[in-house]
């Protein structure tokens, strides 16, 4: 299962809604306390970014890989 960790910010909007155009299932992960907790743990410095397989994709990475996601 995919893991977006998502604020809310225009970036984070964009990638669920590309998320959603390809139909691919995820998990929306807006609380703050996890968000800081995943990304201190993956060293992750901004959001949106997300985890599949404990491997994390920041939003270039993801939106460059959205077709292996499915």
């Amino acid at each position: 299962m995919i893991k977006l960790y998502s604020t809310g910010c225009p970036k984070c909007i964009m990638l669920e809604h590309r998320l959603d155009a390809c139909e691919i299932p995820y998990e929306k992960v807006s609380k703050m306390n996890e968000i800081f907790e995943v990304a201190k743990k993956y060293d992750i410095k901004e959001a949106p970014f997300i985890v599949k397989d404990d491997k994390v994709y920041n939003f270039m990475e993801a939106v460059k890989n959205i077709d292996s996601f499915r």
